[in-house]
């Protein structure tokens, strides 16, 4: 799974329930007609990003998975 958390945005969420009804870790959480992702639960399958169908959950990448995977070696020896 990838190493980071999916965040709602409340502007663009139309409240449809989709995200909740497809996550199988109960990530997503509902309190009266806001919905919200539990980071706790969340293993960031992207499931729930993938069914929105108003583009209204992202994807931010734990930044401490990346580490050192896209950095130069060799340079600065000239």
């Amino acid at each position: 799974m990838a190493g980071g958390n999916c965040t709602i945005n409340m502007g663009a969420c139309q409240k449809c329930g989709k995200c909740k009804e497809v996550c199988p870790h109960g990530a997503v959480q509902k309190n009266g007609e806001t919905y919200w992702i539990d980071h706790a639960l969340c293993n960031g399958c992207l499931i729930c990003k993938n069914s929105c169908p108003h583009y209204a959950i992202s994807f931010t990448p734990d930044s401490q998975s990346n580490l050192g995977e896209n950095e130069p070696t060799g340079l600065g020896s000239w």
